[in-house]
């Protein structure tokens, strides 16, 4: 039997006046995944893979950054 697919939390939040689209997934000890920069990148795109191996023991919060 196939392992369960988790699709994370996608939550938008006000940072200083502009909406920031930020994914958590998993429970346990909190881990933050920020990500690099370039046309188009996201966190999400950027740490998918990662963020889902993590989230098996982790909360894992991956925010989008201008």
């Amino acid at each position: 039997m196939a392992p369960a697919t988790v699709v994370p939390e996608r939550l938008v939040v006000d940072a200083g006046g502009s909406p920031v689209t930020v994914h958590e997934i998993g429970a346990g000890p909190p881990v933050l995944l920020l990500h690099g920069s370039g046309p188009g990148t996201t966190g999400w795109s950027a740490w998918r893979a990662v963020a889902e191996s993590l989230a098996t023991r982790h909360r894992v919060v991956v925010p989008d950054q201008a």
